[in-house]
């Protein structure tokens, strides 16, 4: 692990429902060509201690965390798969197979993400909103506050355009931050107030 000021988020934990059935899902999470929709370019060995190589879209401030050397470090089809990257990261994904739908089986998605790192170092975002959250919580914790609000934002993000890309609308990287602003903003917001009240 890099050495300097060091942080830790709870867990943040996120869920989403697609009326798609699970392995449609889960295609989204290992298929390269699927994940060019919604996250980026990735290169995946699909087995447990192999690699997930993920570049993404987004500009650098608007990235969940870097994924761009990770390992797979739980692999169930089509229902689990954590990662692992550099610096404390954890990302792990389970997708529950529930009824509906048009295609009378429906994807849960449970996202959790775990940190404890050193304190990325980012380009200003040209979108900065101010959050909600006091001040008090902000100078307590602000490497950790900051950093959870981010992740937060990101992963909402991300996952809007997962659904997109299940409905056959795939993100356009070109474009990414024109199309994208409106909602970053949104999510950054609702991330502030979702963290303000978890930070003491």
């Amino acid at each position: 692990m890099s050495s300097g000021p060091v942080f830790a988020t709870q867990p943040i934990i996120l869920r989403r429902s697609y009326a798609l059935p699970r392995a449609i899902v889960w295609d989204a999470l290992v298929d390269p060509v699927l994940a060019s929709g919604w996250l980026g370019e990735l290169d995946i060995d699909p087995r447990v201690t192999g690699s997930y190589r993920l570049r993404y879209h987004a500009p650098a401030a608007r990235r969940p965390h870097d994924l761009s050397s990770a390992v797979i470090r739980d692999l169930a089809e089509p229902e689990v798969l954590a990662l692992e990257a550099g610096d404390g990261f954890q990302v792990r994904v389970r997708l529950d197979d529930v009824p509906g739908g048009p295609r009378n089986r429906s994807t849960i998605l449970h996202l959790t993400v775990s940190v404890t790192a050193p304190a990325p170092v980012l380009a200003p975002d040209p979108a900065h909103v101010r959050t909600e959250a006091s001040a008090a919580e902000q100078s307590a914790h602000p490497a950790a506050f900051a950093e959870a609000v981010r992740l937060r934002a990101a992963w909402l993000l991300h996952l809007d355009q997962l659904d997109e890309l299940l409905h056959g609308r795939p993100v356009d990287g070109s474009c990414w931050s024109d199309v994208q602003d409106e909602a970053w903003l949104a999510h950054l917001a609702d991330s502030a107030e979702a963290e303000g009240e978890r930070f003491p």
